[in-house]
């Protein structure tokens, strides 16, 4: 049985709206995390996270999208070899960010107030985290 060719139209079409959507990710992120992390400085009364592995968190989570969005921008560039060389580095960042995600959690899941001052009871979290 033969495969349908799919048309150039359809295909650059394709890619770019996975470029677009990567986009939408990251300008989601951004304006998600603008007061506690980006642009925390601005929000002098804004909440703190009270460890350093939530910045740790933050920052590889960033670099794990803006290596997201370059992966995706790199397709319709022409220039599809660079995405297998990245993919190192992909499973690198996600890797970094699952590992600090767990350990946040569990640092926020012993804490009473867990993340930063949201009373939520430590084994409420934790099941609500942790269980399927």
């Amino acid at each position: 049985m033969a495969t349908p060719m799919v048309s150039p139209d359809r295909a650059r079409a394709e890619r770019h709206f996975f470029t677009g959507i990567t986009l939408a990710m990251m300008a989601t992120v951004i304006v998600g995390f603008s007061r506690s992390f980006f642009l925390r400085p601005l929000f002098p009364n804004g909440r703190r996270p009270p460890r350093t592995i939530f910045y740790v968190h933050g920052v590889v989570f960033t670099a794990w999208i803006v290596l997201l969005v370059t992966q995706a921008s790199l397709s319709p560039a022409g220039a599809p070899h660079y995405i297998g060389r990245s993919a190192h580095s992909s499973v690198v960042f996600g890797r970094g960010n699952g590992g600090a995600g767990h350990a946040r959690a569990l640092i926020a899941a012993r804490r009473t107030t867990g993340f930063v001052n949201v009373a939520v009871p430590p084994l409420q979290f934790s099941r609500s985290r942790y269980s399927t």
